[in-house]
């Protein structure tokens, strides 16, 4: 993830919005770092990282067209 999207969020996302929410990352396959590493520390009770395939930041594997049937 590029430098200057990781400092946006460390910028603009806060404790309020995150602590205790459910966060869902999609597209979540990390490259070159992921927006995790801000968000995780702010405490979400539960953060899943979801890609079409496994591998770095990827907990559940699903094809985009069934995370709406998945999720809700």
């Amino acid at each position: 993830m590029h430098d200057s999207v990781m400092q946006f969020l460390r910028d603009r996302v806060s404790l309020a919005e995150i602590s205790g929410k459910r966060i869902l990352e999609v597209g979540s396959y990390d490259v070159n770092g992921s927006p995790r590493s801000v968000i995780a520390p702010l405490g979400p009770s539960e953060y899943i990282g979801v890609d079409q395939g496994p591998g770095p930041g990827v907990d559940l594997v699903l094809d985009a067209g069934q995370i709406s049937k998945h999720f809700g």
